[in-house]
């Protein structure tokens, strides 16, 4: 007897211990990536993706080294051409080389290698279902302010910036809960079970994000249009098909504003879209808000107009696609999910499953930027990988093992890989240490580390964007000029070209000083501050009768949002109208 018990520890523990391998790294994206996101200052995530990369880098290159056997299927041929037609089109396009596009291609490829050859048991639903009860608690401590929310003005965020992506994953936090219930689990199990659904579900109707109860319903229904049920399949599909648009519905009564914004973002995009229709026009973070400001000054009595604002995305992922990599990249994607979601509807448990949390992020991504998110696609690439791993179609490449050479050649490139993500990360720790230094001594900003910092980053846009804010705020406006001119070419805002406008303006570069706030007001029609600058531009420029002509407009114009700045602003145009006209 204990020999039999003996046996059986042993092996449940070498179970246990196999699990913890092999799930090991999509524990630590989804448990302590988050965790790890605000430990840097400016370049916020860092740590985090770095992190996440060298632990993803390491798993797949000692499997290689292994001598893992590897299949492959039509679905992992797509998946890999897709991302590297992708991750091609963006770094031809890109101003400047940046080295984390390549590194990031890769990663995302390695990421999908190690999600299809993990065991595809329910061990992965159940991780993503605790990884919501972390992201429900957390954003409980934000609403109560025991944390601080990482939105300026939302209070309940998670470790995300947007109320609205934290619902996304809460939603699919959810689904994996339903797919991985089982009625064999205890009562312990099942009452724990029962208290995280309850806290989900609090939080995704709590946060009110429309998009994300449309990713409900849609997981949901892909769920039950293959569950056995007394009524016919075609009939839950019309139920919840009608409950889908009624939602749709209800969420546009609830805000049209919102709406409303993301039907001009969807104009200004398709207003382009036949000189990006064959090759993509790069990244849409670049280019959007100069085509927002083009597209305002053909439109200048617009509807839109109080509800443009600074924006980098397309509010739909399917558009962006197609903007970014044209019809090439488009059929690629859309082949992706056609092919994921043929299989995953006619496969296995697992496969539906997986099919589920995938359309969830897709339905979502018609109205917002889910594969924007780092975390969210992680998951949308574990969920394809999963579908992969259990397709019962034919397998394009016969299982065998690799010749030694080429295992060789390929597990000594991905274990050498950490060591370059290692030199990225510090790359990037530095930065965001000397922008941190440079908050309280303004020397640090022309220093030889922040110069080499530069001369490396200078096609990272969130570093250079923090760098030219930080110049521009010590009035540093000669060092900070060629700084926002690479900022505004690689994510440009109303607020950056103003500030751009006014570097030009110190530099007695009055003539571009004007192209840039005009720019601005273009930019963001609602915004106030653009003309503000133009207002002082023309005072100091002697221009008293363009000055006046602003001063009309500022104190006539319908403002976005009316606070103490705006009724300064007015008050000084209100004045300057008054000693310029003449008295009567």
């Amino acid at each position: 007897m204990p020999f039999y018990v003996l046996f059986y520890t042993q092996n449940k523990l070498k179970f246990c211990k196999g699990i913890c391998v092999e799930y090991f790294p999509v524990g630590f994206l989804l448990f302590l990536c988050p965790v790890l996101w605000p430990v840097d200052v400016y370049l916020t995530g860092s740590t985090a993706r770095f992190g996440g990369f060298i632990v993803i880098a390491l798993w797949v290159g000692m499997k290689i080294l292994r001598k893992r056997q590897f299949r492959l299927n039509e679905l992992d041929l797509i998946f890999g051409l897709f991302v590297l037609y992708y991750g091609s089109r963006i770094l031809i396009t890109d101003r400047v080389f940046n080295p984390n596009v390549p590194l990031y291609t890769v990663m995302l490829l390695l990421l999908y290698v190690y999600a299809r050859n993990i065991k595809s048991g329910n061990t992965f639903f159940i991780l993503l279902f605790f990884a919501g009860a972390l992201q429900g608690i957390w954003y409980i401590l934000q609403i109560t302010d025991f944390l601080p929310s990482y939105h300026y003005l939302l209070k309940g965020t998670g470790c995300f910036f947007n109320p609205s992506i934290l619902a996304l994953f809460l939603v699919l936090s959810l689904l994996a809960g339903i797919c991985s219930f089982k009625k064999e689990f205890s009562i312990g199990w099942k009452v724990c079970w029962l208290l995280n659904f309850l806290l989900l579900l609090y939080g995704i109707l709590s946060i009110n994000s429309r998009a994300s109860w449309i990713a409900l319903v849609m997981g949901i229904l892909w769920k039950a249009a293959r569950q056995k049920y007394r009524y016919p399949n075609y009939l839950s599909f019309i139920l919840l098909s009608g409950i889908l648009l009624i939602g749709i519905y209800a969420g546009y009564r609830m805000r049209p504003d919102s709406v409303q914004g993301r039907f001009l973002i969807w104009q200004v995009i398709g207003s382009k879209l036949p000189e990006a229709l064959w090759w993509g026009q790069g990244s849409l973070e670049a280019l959007y808000m100069p085509l927002q400001a083009g597209w305002f000054r053909e439109h200048s009595v617009s509807a839109y107009a109080n509800v443009a604002g600074n924006n980098v995305y397309a509010f739909n992922e399917f558009l962006r696609i197609l903007f970014e990599t044209g019809i090439a990249g488009f059929v690629l994607f859309v082949l992706l999910i056609f092919t994921g979601c043929r299989h995953s509807f006619r496969g296995n448990q697992k496969s539906r499953d997986a099919g589920s949390v995938f359309l969830a992020i897709l339905s979502f991504g018609f109205f917002s930027y889910p594969f924007s998110i780092g975390l969210i696609i992680t998951i949308a690439v574990a969920a394809l990988a999963v579908i992969a791993g259990n397709v019962s179609s034919p397998v394009l490449v016969k299982k065998g093992r690799w010749k030694t050479g080429y295992r060789f050649v390929a597990g000594l490139f991905l274990l050498s890989l950490p060591v370059f993500i290692c030199f990225e990360y510090r790359q990037e720790k530095r930065a965001d240490r000397l922008l941190s230094e440079a908050q309280s001594d303004v020397s640090v900003l022309t220093g030889t580390g922040m110069m080499n910092s530069y001369r490396y980053l200078q096609g990272n846009a969130d570093f250079v964007l923090c760098y030219g804010k930080t110049l521009f705020n010590h009035r540093q406006y000669a060092e900070a000029l060629p700084v926002l001119e690479n900022a505004c070419a690689l994510k440009p805002s109303s607020r950056l070209v103003c500030d751009l406008g006014m570097c030009y303006q110190q530099a007695g570069r009055n003539a571009e000083a004007e192209k840039a706030y005009l720019s601005a007001s273009f930019m963001t029609p609602a915004y106030i501050v653009p003309h503000y600058h133009l207002f002082n531009l023309y005072r100091a420029d002697g221009s008293p009768g363009q000055a006046a002509i602003q001063a009309e407009y500022m104190l006539s114009m319908q403002v976005k949002v009316v606070n103490t700045s705006v009724l300064r602003i007015r008050n000084q145009a209100r004045i300057f109208l008054q000693n310029y006209r003449p008295k009567e």
